[in-house]
């Protein structure tokens, strides 16, 4: 008698590739506003381990129930597994440091940036090259980021410290080049077994972290238990790790697959968007009426990155 085996297949592969870039976004949105929120507490590596501990959590659940396929064996590039899962956890980090000195505005136009950073990565290490009009796009798109950032620093409500643009900066390009090793792994990794490898090293670094802070600093495990017993920073926290590390990262890893690494980060800039939207209605931050402008320019050149096709696609 033959025993049952499950052949599940991911529940997601059958959704359309526009259908998932919009999920992707709609939960990337959200980060900004949850980052900011737990920022407040000024514990940012307490925030990545409750991240990465409820994104490993819902990866260990959806592995024994089957919802999705896990399979390493006899699989290669195991050690660009561990190198991705340190550019995600760098990157991650940057942008939680980076929003405790800006506001969740400024992050959403640095993650803006991201399509530019992935063209000119793909350029050089994936050798994907993008027709003329498409590079035009990308400029036009940083024109408008620039923009925005010189006229924010001329108004009093929109200025920003040169270190949290430099971190959220940083955290962009650590973004682009996350997108760029998801890439060269998809062709033996699925999007679940690459975002299971990442947060399980990402948890194991940031539990030593907290270990190494907790016999440092007498006072900083009650101040960490103080901070988890807080439904302001909890919450967030907790969306972060299953909507922002684990929802977001299936998504991405699927549109990743499906487009070239210039037209997945492009939707990056939709997020951005979002994010925008989101900092000024529920955190009360300042619109101006230039950051309105330039955020169309930059959504209206996604859309035509998104009908650009790569010459390596064409080949």
């Amino acid at each position: 008698m033959k025993t049952e085996t499950f052949s599940f297949t991911n529940p997601t592969d059958k959704l359309p590739t526009q259908l998932c870039a919009v999920i992707f976004a709609l939960l990337v949105s959200v980060v900004s506003l949850a980052n900011k929120l737990a920022s407040v507490y000024q514990l940012p590596f307490l925030v990545l381990f409750y991240r990465y501990l409820f994104a490993f959590l819902g990866n260990v659940i959806f592995r024994k129930v089957h919802l999705f396929s896990y399979s390493f064996h006899g699989k290669g590039r195991r050690s660009l597994l561990v190198i991705n899962a340190f550019v995600y956890v760098t990157s991650q980090g940057l942008q939680i440091f980076g929003l405790m000195y800006a506001p969740s505005i400024l992050f959403a136009i640095m993650f803006a940036t991201v399509p530019i950073w992935a063209e000119i990565l793909s350029f050089f290490i994936l050798k994907e090259r993008t027709g003329l009009k498409a590079t035009l796009l990308v400029l036009v798109s940083l024109a408008a980021l620039i923009t925005m950032l010189l006229l924010g620093q001329k108004e009093k409500a929109g200025a920003v410290s040169l270190l949290g643009f430099i971190l959220l900066l940083l955290s962009s390009i650590g973004e682009a080049f996350n997108n760029i090793l998801i890439r060269f792994l998809r062709k033996e990794y699925t999007p679940m077994e690459i975002n299971y490898c990442a947060t399980g090293i990402a948890l194991v670094i940031c539990t030593l972290f907290l270990v190494f802070s907790c016999i440092r600093s007498e006072g900083m495990f009650s101040e960490m238990l103080r901070a988890s017993s807080q439904p302001g920073f909890l919450l967030p926290s907790v969306y972060l790790g299953v909507g922002g590390t684990l929802g977001a990262g299936i998504f991405k890893g699927i549109i990743l697959q499906r487009m070239s690494a210039l037209k997945a980060s492009a939707w990056s800039n939709v997020a951005s968007a979002l994010a925008i939207v989101f900092g000024v209605v529920l955190l009360r931050e300042t619109l101006h009426g230039y950051q309105i402008i330039c955020t169309v320019v930059i959504i209206g050149s996604v859309l035509g990155i998104q009908s650009m096709k790569t010459v390596s696609q064409k080949k």
